[in-house]
């Protein structure tokens, strides 16, 4: 009988890897960007805010997140009250 130790416990949310979960919201976040990006043209500049920024590293996710995509890129990232956000950017609250 296999029994997981308090890690793998800690790990998982409701029955999923803390690394399956990551890959799977990163996934779904990069599919909604590319969406967004392809719809409203290359140069649009979209802010999401008010996000939970979760980088992959393993660091504490950073809450009141905010994602700055310009010209189909990620121009900044981090806490919302420390970017810059365009005033022309498109805001999305998340």
């Amino acid at each position: 009988m296999r029994t997981e130790s308090n890690h793998d416990t800690r790990n998982r949310l409701h029955g999923i890897s803390r690394r399956a979960f990551l890959k799977q919201t990163s996934a779904a976040a990069a599919g909604l960007l590319i969406g967004y990006s392809s719809a409203q043209g290359t140069n649009a500049t979209v802010a999401l805010i008010n996000g939970i920024l979760v980088d992959g590293t393993g660091a504490d996710a950073v809450p009141n997140g905010a994602v700055v995509i310009q010209n189909g890129r990620i121009l900044s990232a981090g806490p919302h009250t420390q970017l810059e956000i365009p005033a022309s950017a498109n805001i999305i609250d998340v």
